[in-house]
């Protein structure tokens, strides 16, 4: 193609070039009919002076020289045109790649039924598929048959299990729907009258027996004068954005916020608009908050588009909920001519679930994969399990906590049946993960994602060791600085807990034992992990620890806990441990 346009700018130096292929052609047409009139001028002068060869000569070769050059340039441009238009769908042809990638994929017969499947919700792992069944199917409960809840579970393999109902009580006899899953999904985020005519909201938690429990939400002075609403929860359960028709909106539905004010009574604050950035004076629905807790997916009707409502993406850009980047429409492969809305995704951020219409009145559930600017910010899923050394399973309350900040950014169980627990982590900061479990000693580490840039699933097991004599408790995320026994303030939110531990625990006695990389010479290494521990020592005593009850020792790079050739192994042995040498009298 680089050949035609410097052929046609060489060609453009004796003729003026149109712009537009329209004008072209026409441009064509004009010179032809120009050169036609010329021509036919030239013959009748020759023809009337035939005693002039001369001028009929000098004449004829004009013409010749003309009209050649004439017909040479028509032919190329219609050669440019013709292979610009071939360029032009080889190039389409070429990116029919990228649209097949692009393209609605139906979740097939498995999922979809003559019925209409609605509003997805995938669990953050990818595992679970939530959504809701259109009125009248014959499994849906009640003589109405409205809509209710049902549940697919995903093989390895990427099929889908037979859609099921989840029964009571997350469904009822009125219309039940699904807004969002717990990274473990134990927890769902359901809307249900029956059990809160208020505002619907409520959480369903499965307890260790696998009964789901309802437990209804508050939301302090909350009020929708629409009888439409939809919404969603981050991961975490911190916030709640919520479309809803209000007094303080800008028109029709719009997206608002709820912060959690006790975590313990399910009670959320006021609503507070997330401002006109997002919100129109027309329809602003079908929230979905990504697991970065950051990326908005949305649907308006009142930004123009592809049809009557778009979906759109934003990012917010701090934490007061109202600054936002500026939403995008996602295009024509996600968008249609109808209302395009209730896109849901996981952890991973590169596909989304969604319902769409089947072309036979009814909607089924699709996915399609985002492109990399469509994704949310890159997270991580960390998966475990938690059990003692004899490899059963232990019921324990994991932690996180921003280490630079020393705040609580999610908690999560392990299951007595399972052991197991999720969460989901953005990246680009370092976390301590805390793990307790009664008649059993602490755990404590740091989970550095301070360089990650992209989606990790990480698995764990976490060891617990009962509290016997000779027990020992690791404690990873004590800093200090670099070849010496100094304190780093990042250590002070754990040494806190340890010494909380000690004082609900009078009667232990326990020596801190200090160990080193294998990094330096053993002596040298023997020394610092000892004064370390003895550092360890000294903080305890200034929270009113008992000097009597602590012990200090140092192993230098004695047994190692991971392999000393890599950073994160050498950071993983550089440890303290609390040991618990025996039980005092007193």
């Amino acid at each position: 193609m680089i050949f035609f346009y410097a052929l046609a700018n060489c060609i453009k130096q004796t003729a003026p070039w149109p712009s537009g292929k329209a004008e072209l052609c026409k441009s064509s047409i004009h010179q032809f009919e120009s050169d036609r009139r010329l021509f036919d001028g030239i013959d009748r002068r020759v023809g009337s002076q035939q005693h002039s060869p001369n001028v009929a000569s000098k004449c004829g070769y004009r013409l010749f020289r003309r009209t050649s050059l004439y017909y040479l340039r028509s032919c190329i441009l219609i050669l440019t045109v013709f292979f610009g238009f071939a360029y032009s769908a080889l190039a389409q042809d070429n990116s029919s790649d990228n649209y097949t990638k692009r393209a609605k994929i139906n979740l097939g017969r498995q999922i979809n039924s003559p019925f209409s499947e609605l509003a997805p919700i995938i669990s953050p792992n990818g595992k679970l598929l939530f959504f809701t069944m259109g009125r009248d199917h014959p499994s849906n409960l009640g003589e109405d048959h409205l809509q209710d809840c049902y549940v697919s579970h995903r093989a390895q393999n990427g099929s889908w299990s037979a859609p099921k109902n989840l029964g009571l009580p997350i469904n009822s006899v009125g219309n039940d729907a699904i807004s969002g899953v717990s990274p473990d999904g134990r927890t769902l985020f359901i809307k249900n009258f029956i059990y809160n005519p208020t505002n619907g909201y409520c959480f369903a938690r499965k307890d260790t027996n696998g009964r789901w429990n309802i437990n209804p939400i508050t939301i302090l002075e909350y009020s929708n004068s629409s009888h439409l609403s939809s919404q969603s929860i981050s991961v975490n359960g911190d916030f709640i954005v919520i479309s809803a028709e209000r007094a303080d909106g800008y028109g029709g539905l719009d997206l608002y916020v709820s912060r959690v004010k006790d975590r313990s009574k399910n009670l959320y604050g006021p609503l507070e608009n997330l401002g006109l950035v997002l919100n129109t004076n027309s329809d602003e629905i079908a929230p979905f908050l990504a697991a970065d807790s950051k990326t908005l997916y949305f649907s308006s009707r009142g930004r123009g588009g592809f049809g009557d409502a778009d979906v759109f993406m934003t990012k917010r850009l701090d934490d007061s909920w109202v600054n936002w980047s500026a939403p995008k429409n996602l295009g024509k492969d996600i968008n249609t001519e109808g209302m395009d809305a209730y896109y849901s995704v996981p952890a991973s951020g590169d596909v989304a679930f969604f319902s769409s219409s089947n072309g036979n009145n009814h909607l089924d559930l699709y996915k399609i994969l985002l492109n990399t600017d469509e994704q949310p910010d890159p997270v991580m899923l960390l998966q475990g399990e938690v059990m003692n050394r004899q490899g059963v399973m232990i019921h324990g309350s994991v932690a996180i906590t921003d280490i630079q900040d020393n705040i609580n950014i999610c908690n999560s169980e392990s299951s007595e049946d399972l052991g197991d627990f999720s969460l989901v982590l953005p990246t680009g900061k370092r976390y301590r993960l805390s793990v307790s479990a009664p008649g059993y000693l602490p755990f404590s580490s740091e989970i550095d994602l301070s360089q990650t840039q992209q989606f990790a699933d990480t698995t764990i097991t976490v060891i617990l060791d009962s509290v016997t004599i000779g027990s020992v408790a690791t404690i990873e995320d004590i800093y200090f600085d670099f070849n010496k026994a100094t304190l780093k303030s990042e250590s002070f939110f754990s040494l806190d807990k340890l010494a909380e531990l000690l004082h609900s625990n009078e009667h232990w006695v326990v020596r801190i034992e200090g160990y080193t990389d294998s990094i330096g010479s053993a002596e040298f290494n023997k020394v610092l992990s000892h004064d370390r521990a003895q550092s360890v020592v000294s903080y305890l005593i200034s929270k009113g620890i008992v000097s009597e009850r602590l012990q200090a020792e140092g192993f230098g790079a004695a047994s190692p806990v991971a392999d000393n050739s890599t950073e994160d192994g050498r950071r993983k042995n550089r440890r303290v441990e609390l040991r618990l040498i025996r039980f005092s009298e007193k």
